[in-house]
């Protein structure tokens, strides 16, 4: 028996479609979620504030600039007993009062920080030599003596404005002999530890040189009293 067909004819079973490559596999979305991202290169957002780096720039600028002003602004003498101009000439030869004391012939000397500044007044002289000998000029040396150290400034006038450095002496002892040591000192308004800078060392150096005599007088006593605006030679 031939199968039945209900009609027309016989349709030919369509070829399969050509194989496409797969899908990438899209995650589902949450429930809730808003629209997805739009395509296209990443937008640039804008974020106040600087980078740490120039942060760090500024700050280590503004620091040196601190620095540099604090070293060159003077420090106020006017403290100092006999700072300034004198109304008339210092006589008085202190080394000459002195040189008893050290010779023993009497119990002590004592002798006031204007005594001792007139006195650097007239026996200390100086002069720039160099490149800069028009630009900076020498003022004076001056002593500020407070209870167990003596503070010895160097002034001088830098292009037309003041500049003040000191070194800060007190006393000790080495084999029972009477020394004087660094305890720090200023550049400007900078405060120095016990390590100097080397112009300043060398500065004072020169100053020692030039009152040698005097030196040997402070390191030649068995003792030297330091008290407010007053030093005593104890022999």
């Amino acid at each position: 028996m031939r199968p039945h067909f209900t009609g027309g004819r016989d349709r030919k079973k369509a070829a399969p479609d050509a194989l496409s490559p797969p899908k990438a596999a899209v995650p589902p979305r949450r429930a809730g979620a808003g629209p997805g991202r739009p395509v296209g290169p990443p937008r640039y957002q804008y974020k106040e504030g600087f980078p740490i780096g120039t942060v760090l720039l500024a700050v280590i600028a503004a620091l040196l600039g601190i620095f540099a002003v604090m070293l060159f602004l003077p420090k106020d003498l006017s403290h100092i007993q006999g700072y300034g101009a004198m109304t008339e000439p210092f006589k008085r030869n202190l080394y000459m009062e002195a040189l008893p004391a050290l010779l023993q012939q009497e119990a002590g000397k004592s002798f006031t920080e204007a005594e001792i500044n007139g006195y650097l007044k007239e026996r200390v002289q100086g002069a720039q030599r160099g490149s800069f000998d028009s630009m900076v000029k020498f003022r004076g040396v001056y002593v500020d003596i407070e209870p167990g150290e003596v503070e010895i400034f160097l002034e001088r006038s830098v292009f037309g404005f003041r500049h003040t450095m000191s070194i800060r002496m007190v006393k000790s002892r080495y084999m029972d002999q009477l020394i004087w040591e660094s305890a720090g000192g200023s550049v400007g308004k900078f405060s120095l530890s016990t390590q100097q800078f080397g112009p300043v060392v060398t500065a004072f150096k020169r100053l020692g040189v030039a009152c040698d005599e005097e030196i040997r007088i402070l390191t030649g006593m068995r003792d030297v009293l330091v008290e407010k605006d007053k030093i005593t030679l104890v022999p």
